[in-house]
């Protein structure tokens, strides 16, 4: 029993877990985010692309490949979610992307779907499911190609998202009638002082218990 509480206090298992960075399947992530690694380095519009090209796992590329439009999976595919990633494409928003029927009926979302192509990479399949990465090529109306890095999914605890990002997804997904000051004040103090502060811990049950009480 001493081993199993021995790490209460300085261990904290949710950091060992998985955060999404968008709102789309976990094999989709490492193409959305090479995806948009290519736009913020030469910052080219939806618009542009007269070509896009995806190589990933195999498991990836067949969810992809496997589904029609309609069915349930069409959403968790990665051509929507990539081609999703449009309005990232066309504007400064930190926004994720979300998930919709109407979205998905974009005649521009559909026209860059037109224009994907999806290929299995070998090294990226013998590295799944331990690790999941993407590669995008895309050709842009002015006849350049460009490449990216390989890139992975961000949010695992070897690529954790930053923590004040995490805060602001965490904002975001706040119920409507929770305000948004009540939702930062949670967000913080004193759960970011748990990995280094030991009487952080009493801190934050002893502010859990005073707000369940008042309700």
């Amino acid at each position: 029993m001493r081993g199993f509480w021995g790490d209460l206090g300085t261990r904290w298992r949710i950091r060992e877990q998985y955060f999404k960075a968008y709102p789309v399947c976990r094999w989709a992530q490492p193409a959305v985010e090479a995806a948009l690694a290519l736009q913020r380095a030469h910052r080219f519009a939806a618009d542009d692309i007269v070509a896009l090209s995806i190589e990933s796992f195999r498991e990836a590329i067949a969810l992809g490949l496997g589904v029609r439009d309609g069915d349930d999976d069409r959403r968790s595919a990665i051509q929507p979610a990539v081609t999703r990633s449009r309005r990232r494409w066309c504007s400064a928003t930190s926004a994720p992307p979300r998930s919709s029927a109407p979205k998905l009926a974009d005649p521009r979302v559909a026209r860059l779907q037109r224009a994907m192509t999806l290929t299995e990479d070998a090294e990226f399949s013998r590295r799944f499911p331990a690790e999941r990465w993407a590669r995008v090529r895309i050709t842009l109306a002015d006849g350049r190609t460009l490449v990216s890095e390989p890139a992975r999914a961000r949010g695992n605890p070897e690529n954790p998202l930053a923590d004040d990002e995490l805060t602001r997804r965490s904002i975001r997904a706040t119920p409507s009638r929770c305000s948004a000051r009540r939702a930062r004040r949670e967000s913080s103090t004193p759960c970011d002082r748990l990995p280094t502060d030991r009487a952080a811990l009493p801190a934050l049950l002893d502010d859990i218990l005073r707000s369940h009480s008042r309700r």
